[in-house]
């Protein structure tokens, strides 16, 4: 790093202390040599000259000074006498400012004189005092600078020295340079080097080195030595001190960088008290992170001590792991078949059958979900008794907590919801996290937004219903829901608190006059006040809506509009010919399936009433997966009429018989929509009005049709084959070709199982390796070598492009990101868009570095897959309505073929609110407009300033915005993108190798978080942006200071939640302890 490295203009006009900031202390950080000419020798002109001299004397350059002295009589014209006269004046003037230093009261003016007698001490200080012969001043104003490099710089201008740095008068100064006008540079030292060696006719000059030492050490007494002890706070101890402050918190180094969405999610979820948030962002936007940051803020600064995290049994390790590397934080994952906890570093807590969660457990804990919700026996873990409840509770996947539909249609609640509906009132903190909080219908939504809190007249499940279908309308004319939406709205707004800021002038106003009319409670007017301020009334509604308020949700569309980049989403489809044979085998299948499939049950249970529609659909599901599907699917029917045919050629009496369910070959997501059905009901033969004839009959019916269609599959499959399962390998082999990654997706593993079998036959002549990640397999094939791993290994392997294709059940749809891989087939999909977006996601996610990925559906046009993209394009709209925009998840192709494809007005403009409102969101956070930086960004900036000023550039990709640079021997990577693993932090390596102290500043941790700056009489917290300069430039000058205690936190009790524990988390957290408190305490 030198003089050609810092930009330097050819000229610089403005105030005295720019000048100082953009040429003079950047100039001065790289010189071995400073030569300047002062045109006053005054206690100003030394406060002036000693800024950025700390910079000079850490690299041990060398100083040559000129300082004029004026108040010698003009009479006085003999040289020898004037001579005389000016030591005489210079003794003078030193006594003068001898008193002046001995008045000082600051600390940094104290340490800045300090260092220059210094300097003089260790021979790299040598000043002159100069005089005019005859009449006038001694007036010149020069500086010249070279580094390690010989490069130099020669300014002259007219700036006065003061102890405000160059002074805050506009001054100018022109600046050569050797590498660009070296006739100038040269003219300028030879200037100099005439004055120094008292060469010129019309000047006298005197050594004052000596004099000068002494003067300082004198007036600054026993300061002297205690000033130089000051050299101790180094920058280790100062930032190490700045990252701890809340306010400081993204760039700390204590937590990885987060995107600017990021950022915005954690402060949002923070600004209310008691935490309680859903976390929802579209698949691949980083909730977990988000998630993560908001425990580590809580664990760290709030008191939040007791956290238990709950999540899928597939993502635990995962989970223990980031927390541990990114954010520092060691977590005890319980292992349930061990019974025993095990830490981030292989410590071990053995519970035995005591209560995991109860005496003798640890204070963060990561759980399976499946083995804290029990099952339909009990209420729990977090419902025991025993159970020492947390502070803060966190449910990853938490659409796993919903209220559902059963087999007979009746309101279900899963055993997760049972569980926390229990506790969620004696617990402070609640976050819960998914991208897909609406799985079927709002009324899943709804029910989760219940357990985070919502004002009595919304935990209403008509009322939730009733305002997403007013919002949809474009007025109101039944007066019954205007003054539904009066009541809505007014406890909405008296109980919630909301953040009124979202509102334009014209709404406040407006919800201020629909509060008056509530006081005055007349119906009619309330009615007709709604009917006529519809248009407005209903922004006011989506914005002040609860579901708002408790969901912070990112979306890629509003990121886009402020400029992130993602990968564009190609949906397409493979469209598949059905011959007449295929037509007629789906046929039968289907006529099956309505007709005579689980007439057994029915006539196994002929007084008992159910709906088994959601197994149909299942079976259709399945058998539309594949034809091989289809076929596994049948003959493990057929399997079991058999077993109950052959039974009763044996035996006549069939009570309390085990009989095979059907349900056991669903998978994980069947089973979970089942929601812990009672398995009796198809489990026994218990009912004693059974009438065998008819039972016997049913099953024979059942045999012959299954018969029928097995043979009527193998005789497709041997003649035509399976086309699903041809064209998806044909289309991954094509991939492969290309150079290209892909994940192939489907439900079910009899799919999984057709596809390697049919890739395998055609990847003989290829031989590429694969993965396979299932629900109960995850492995990695290459020849002949079967290798089991774990997720992690099958991701690492994709991103070294080790394999290229990986089979997937929807087992690999969460907890594991694929972006390496930039196409993904669906041989066949799920019925919700939810679950099909977590396919999606897997690939078309932050960390996607293709410009575009390519999403395939594989379908029969005509066949039952239709009704199922049908059924995924509603409720696609049914969660834009209650959640917010959710992402396209089908090629506009087979949405022509199952919609009318009508454009709905009202679902783009609340999609259009709400996007305006995540972008004021994100806006709120800039902190400069212009370029859209962050505060965060803005102290990336200032840290890779620092970093340029102290280290050598190896290399800059400007492509990936990396720089590279050389740290005593070893090469750093940094950046300054937000959202990077390279993100240069308060506490990154190359930030905290930098040799450099400061002066005249005592750091002070008060509550461990404060930095100081501190004398007798002053403790103030300084800005960080000031402490950053100071470090850059050496300038004490600038330094700026916070009024109050600064905080992370907007408003830390803006939304009132209802809460009801003993002792009610009332006290926002205490991030700032004040000084003469935090002196009280010791």
């Amino acid at each position: 790093m030198g003089l050609l490295d810092i930009g330097i203009r050819g000229s610089y006009i403005g105030k005295g202390e720019n000048i100082l900031n953009e040429f003079l202390l950047p100039s001065l950080c790289v010189a071995k040599k400073y030569d300047r000419i002062a045109g006053f020798f005054s206690i100003e002109s030394l406060l002036a000259i000693a800024n950025g001299i700390e910079s000079l004397h850490r690299n041990k350059g060398t100083m040559r000074l000129i300082v004029g002295v004026h108040s010698i009589p003009k009479e006085l014209i003999d040289a020898s006498i004037k001579r005389k006269e000016l030591k005489n004046d210079i003794q003078k003037v030193q006594e003068e400012i001898e008193k002046e230093i001995s008045s000082l009261s600051d600390l940094l003016d104290k340490t800045k004189v300090a260092t220059l007698a210094w300097m003089i001490d260790e021979g790299l200080l040598t000043v002159k005092a100069a005089t005019v012969l005859g009449e006038g001043i001694f007036h010149p104003k020069t500086i010249i600078i070279k580094d390690n490099d010989d490069n130099e710089v020669a300014a002259v201008g007219s700036p006065n020295e003061s102890r405000n740095g160059l002074g805050s008068n506009f001054e100018q100064l022109m600046v050569a340079t050797s590498w660009n006008n070296l006739d100038a540079v040269n003219d300028q030292k030879v200037f100099f080097d005439t004055l120094w060696n008292n060469q010129c006719n019309d000047v006298i000059v005197l050594d004052i080195t000596k004099e000068t030492a002494a003067m300082i050490k004198k007036s600054l007494g026993s300061e002297y030595k205690s000033l130089k002890n000051l050299i101790t706070t180094s920058i280790d101890n100062v930032l190490a001190s700045i990252a701890e402050m809340p306010l400081n918190f993204f760039v700390s180094g204590n937590i990885p960088s987060l995107y600017m969405h990021q950022e915005r999610a954690v402060i949002d979820a923070l600004s209310r008290w008691p935490v309680r948030v859903l976390f929802s962002d579209e698949v691949g936007l980083g909730k977990t992170f988000e998630a993560a940051a908001t425990i580590s803020f809580l664990n760290k600064y709030c008191n939040v001590n007791r956290i238990i995290i709950l999540t899928p049994k597939s993502v635990l390790r995962q989970w223990q792991e980031e927390l541990s590397e990114n954010f520092n934080i060691d977590t005890w994952l319980f292992d349930s078949n061990k019974k025993e906890y095990i830490s981030s570093n292989n410590q071990i807590i053995l519970m035995g059958n005591n209560n995991p969660l109860g005496y003798g457990s640890p204070n963060l804990i990561l759980m399976s979900s499946q083995y804290a919700r029990g099952n339909k026996n009990n209420n729990g873990l977090l419902a025991e008794e025993s159970t020492i409840l947390p502070d803060l509770l966190v449910v990853d996947e938490a659409h796993s907590a919903r209220i559902s539909e059963d087999l007979s249609g009746k309101p279900k609640k899963t055993q997760m919801y049972k569980m926390l509906e229990k506790i969620k009132g004696k617990i402070p903190h609640i976050i819960l996290a998914t991208a897909t909080p609406m799985q079927k219908n709002a009324k899943e939504y709804h029910a989760m937004l219940n357990l985070l809190g919502l004002p009595k007249i919304w935990q209403k499940e008509q009322s939730f219903l009733n305002s997403l279908r007013f919002i949809m309308q474009d007025s109101i004319e039944d007066l019954s829901d205007a003054n539904k939406i009066v009541s809505l709205l007014h406890y909405t707004n008296q109980e919630m608190r909301p953040d009124l800021s979202l509102l334009t002038d014209v709404e406040k106003s407006l919800l201020t006059e629909l509060e008056d009319l509530y006081a005055q409670n007349n119906h009619f007017e309330n009615a007709m006040f709604v009917k006529n301020e519809w248009n407005t009334l209903k922004n006011i509604f989506i914005k002040l809506h609860p579901a708002r308020m408790l969901t912070i949700r990112n979306t890629r569309r509003s990121l886009s509009e402020i400029g992130y980049k993602f990968p564009k989403r190609n949906l397409r489809e493979i469209s598949l010919y059905e011959s007449d044979k295929i037509k007629l085998l789906y046929a039968n299948v289907y006529s099956y399936l309505n007709k005579e499939c689980f007439s057994v049950e029915r006539e196994l249970h002929p007084d008992k009433k159910f709906n088994i529609s959601f197994i149909k659909i299942s079976y259709q599901q399945r058998v539309a997966s594949s034809l091989y599907s289809c076929k596994i699917s049948l003959e493990r029917r057929m399997n079991k009429i058999e077993a109950l045919k052959n039974y009763f050629e044996f035996n006549q009496f069939v009570n309390n018989i085990e009989y095979g369910n059907d349900i056991d070959d669903f998978d994980d997501f069947d089973q979970d929509d089942l929601l812990d059905q009672d398995s009796n009901s198809f489990d026994k033969l218990i009912d004693s009005n059974i009438d065998i004839n008819n039972l016997k009959r049913a099953i024979n019916i059942e045999c012959c049709c299954l018969e029928s269609l097995i043979t009527q599959i193998n005789t497709v499959l041997n003649n035509e084959g399976d086309q699903k399962i041809e064209k998806s390998i044909e289309k991954s082999l094509e991939v492969l070709k290309n150079g290209d990654s892909v994940l192939l997706f489907t439900r079910y593993t009899d799919t999984v199982d057709a596809l390697i079998k049919h890739f395998n036959l055609k990847n003989k002549k290829f031989s590429y390796p694969y993965a396979i990640y299932t629900g109960n397999k995850s492995t990695i094939v290459s020849g002949e070598i079967y290798k089991e791993c774990d997720k992690t290994e099958i991701k690492e392997a994709l991103f070294s492009k080790k394999i290229r294709i990986v089979f997937c059940s929807d087992a690999a749809s969460e907890g594991i990101n694929l972006q390496a891989a930039r196409i993904l087939i669906n041989v066949d999909v799920p019925w919700t868009p939810a679950r099909l977006e977590q396919r999606i996601g897997r690939i078309a996610r932050l960390g996607q570095v293709a410009d575009e990925v390519d999403i395939y559906n594989v379908w029969y046009p005509n066949s039952v897959e239709a009704k199922m993209y049908s059924r995924i394009q509603k409720r696609l709209i049914g969660a834009n309505i209650a959640i917010g925009e959710f992402p396209d998840v089908v090629a506009e192709n087979i949405k022509h073929a199952i919609l009318q494809n009508e454009k709905d007005d009202s679902l783009e403009m609340l999609k259009n609110i709400r996007n305006d409102m995540q972008k004021d969101a994100l806006d709120k956070l800039w902190s400069d407009k212009n370029d859209k930086s962050t505060y965060s960004d803005e102290i990336r900036k200032k840290l890779l300033e620092l970093v340029k000023k102290e280290f050598d550039l190896v290399n800059y990709d400007k492509e990936n915005g990396i720089y590279k640079f050389n740290v005593g021997g070893k090469v750093y990577e940094t950046t300054i993108l937000c959202g990077n693993k390279n993100s240069i932090s308060l506490k990154s390596k190359e930030v905290s190798n930098i040799n450099k102290k400061f002066y005249g500043f005592n750091v002070v941790k008060n509550a461990g978080i404060d930095i100081c700056l501190q004398d007798k009489n002053t403790k103030k917290i300084i800005k960080t942006e000031s402490v950053i300069d100071v470090l850059i430039n050496s300038s004490y000058e600038n330094i700026t200071y916070y009024d109050n205690y600064p905080t992370m936190l907007p408003n830390p009790k803006k939304l009132n939640l209802e809460f009801s524990l003993e002792n009610k988390c009332t006290n926002s957290p205490l991030l700032w302890v004040k000084y003469d408190e935090f002196n009280k305490r010791k």
